[in-house]
């Protein structure tokens, strides 16, 4: 069985019926190759068929099926296997919080994202940073920049450290938000704490900012790539900095990204506009009345 091979299913239930009697391993394999194809519906499917052999699912078998159904953002049918694990006498681990979470964050369900945060902790399990991202990523998905806050600074309280995904997230649900302010303070804050951001965080937080500010913070990246420390922005950094001019209707500020005419010249081969940058730029001239 390999990943993508949607027959999975079909193929192991004639092996059940004809070959050697299945155990959970088997089950929880082929439950897994479900997960890797995306096939929500077959993880579920041989979940509920064990109790058909006799075969008792344990802890993995509900975790990777919840996060099969998660990964096709199909959030309900996630909270439904973590609420029936009980039932089996099995005790929600972290891991099975944190694949629920992950559902509900893909299908931007911060509510009940949060939910699941607040039943963790009173059930004496402490989310870790790989479950508060997830529920930050349920933030950025619905815009709502508020609990995306609030979120940074619980897991800050619970002793943990934000690293970029945490940020990139929260600058996501600021951007969504046009919350200009809160995100030019939350990229200080991550500068003052010596954490650097990749490609994709300096994005979101371009995408969040205002113009003035997004430009500003592109050459400030530029400069500390010449000074070698860190990478210069990438082709991804300069359409989020044309997105933030077309916002703006900051039509030949925009022109002159695409002709890397902003920024001081690294040494390095300057990113090449792709067709996100060149839409941002007609968008910006469009609101501009600038049409020739």
């Amino acid at each position: 069985m390999c990943p993508g091979d949607r027959p999975t299913v079909g193929q192991f239930a004639s092996w059940m019926c004809y070959g050697p009697p299945p155990n959970v391993f088997h089950f929880n394999a082929a439950i897994s190759a479900c997960d890797s194809s995306g096939y929500w519906e077959g993880a579920v499917m041989l979940l509920q068929q064990m109790a058909f052999f006799g075969v008792l699912p344990d802890v993995v078998s509900f975790n990777t099926a919840i996060s099969a159904c998660g990964r096709q953002k199909h959030w309900q049918p996630a909270l439904d296997l973590l609420r029936q694990m009980p039932t089996h006498n099995l005790q929600p681990n972290v891991v099975s919080y944190g694949a629920a979470i992950d559902a509900c964050a893909r299908a931007g369900r911060v509510q009940e994202a949060v939910a699941l945060l607040d039943e963790m902790s009173g059930e004496g399990i402490e989310p870790n940073l790989i479950v508060f991202n997830a529920a930050l990523h349920a933030t950025k998905i619905a815009g709502d920049w508020e609990v995306s806050l609030q979120l940074l600074d619980r897991l800050r309280n619970a002793g943990l450290r934000p690293d970029v995904r945490s940020f990139a997230a929260v600058f996501g649900a600021l951007g969504r938000a046009g919350r200009e302010e809160e995100a030019e303070a939350l990229l200080t804050t991550m500068a003052d704490q010596g954490l650097t951001p990749d490609q994709g965080c300096r994005a979101e937080a371009l995408g969040a900012l205002g113009w003035q500010e997004a430009l500003a913070w592109l050459r400030r990246w530029e400069l500390d790539a010449q000074e070698g420390r860190e990478a210069p922005p990438d082709v991804v950094c300069l359409a989020a900095a044309t997105g933030a001019c077309a916002k703006a209707a900051r039509w030949k500020e925009a022109l002159d990204l695409l002709d890397f005419a902003l920024i001081a010249s690294s040494g390095a081969q300057p990113p090449v506009p792709n067709a996100f940058c060149y839409n941002s730029a007609s968008n910006a001239c469009a609101r501009a009345g600038k049409w020739q």
